[in-house]
């Protein structure tokens, strides 16, 4: 992309200090801390959990699937937090102070929220698509004022890798979400002390008498009782595979969103003082989708274009 046309003026952007550095910061610490830290951690749950085998003894195996299931669903509940205050944010506030004020509604919010979302809210939160202060959604190229940099093939082919990439993430949300309805009963019991119910201390029946054998049991903690919580229609090693392929999955999204954000901040030119100097006007785009899920000549348009985009 070549240079602006008019000299670039730095304030019209948000306080570098209180805006945009710490909100970088905060991307990057995300990027570079978080999400490898809980890679790991779902990684060392996982290899426990298979490690383990019916001679170490009933609850020490479920004591491992029970945190493998809290490591996966704290992927889950740290993507709704990100996706809350990026796409969803309070107003008047810089994105980040969103993402650091606790509800223990935000999750079943966001993930119950999101069969009514248009393509809209998803590029928005794909940053495909930014919001200006009076809420108006605008392109970023429109933004950026470099719209008329590319050809009418090259806007093709980012519009079709747009709605590519929207189909790609409404299918993985919308999966994200069933994990969050059918575990977070799990994940709330082994946030509140590991309230495993010990096999011996439970029977579960038909009602002809047949017993089932639960692949894992939790108390639910309530004012002035607990109940119990009981999977029977999978395996131990069932309940394993789902949700660690869902933990992946939520840490995987959360690094796109994380990386489509900071492409924004290369635009910036900042100086030792933390001033912006001037705009190094990339192509701050992003794409996610699967092989087959656009064209041929659009995938070449992008590529020669040098726009990122990943393939599932």
């Amino acid at each position: 992309m070549s240079a602006a046309a008019e000299p670039f003026d730095p304030s019209v952007l948000p306080d570098p200090h209180r805006v945009l550095l710490p909100s970088r910061a905060y991307l990057l610490s995300i990027r570079d801390q978080t999400l490898p830290v809980r890679r790991r951690a779902l990684e060392d749950a996982e290899a426990m959990f298979d490690e383990l085998t019916s001679d170490e003894g009933a609850g020490v195996r479920d004591m491992a699937l029970l945190g493998l299931i809290g490591e996966a669903m704290q992927a889950l509940e740290d993507l709704s937090y990100f996706g809350r205050a990026f796409e969803n944010p309070l107003p008047h506030l810089p994105y980040y102070v969103t993402a650091t004020v606790y509800s223990d509604r935000t999750p079943t919010n966001f993930f119950g929220s999101l069969p009514k979302w248009p393509d809209e809210r998803f590029l928005v939160l794909a940053v495909l698509r930014v919001k200006d202060p009076a809420g108006k959604t605008l392109r970023v190229l429109e933004v950026l004022e470099a719209e008329d940099q590319f050809s009418q093939a090259s806007l093709a082919a980012i519009a079709e890798a747009e709605s590519a990439t929207v189909s790609f993430l409404r299918e993985a949300l919308r999966r994200l979400a069933k994990t969050w309805t059918d575990f977070r009963p799990y994940f709330h019991a082994y946030k509140h002390g590991a309230l495993l119910i010990n096999r011996d201390d439970i029977q579960i029946l038909e009602e002809d008498g047949a017993e089932r054998h639960p692949s894992i049991a939790v108390w639910l903690r309530k004012k002035g009782c607990a109940d119990p919580h009981v999977d029977t229609n999978l395996t131990p090693e069932e309940v394993a595979a789902e949700i660690a392929w869902a933990g992946r999955l939520a840490l995987d999204v959360t690094q796109f969103l994380v990386d489509s954000r900071l492409r924004l901040f290369e635009q910036f030119e900042i100086d030792q003082r933390g001033q912006v100097t001037g705009l190094q006007m990339r192509t701050p785009l992003g794409f996610w989708f699967q092989e087959g899920d656009i064209s041929g000549q659009s995938h070449d348009a992008l590529e020669a274009l040098g726009i990122t985009f990943r393939r599932f």
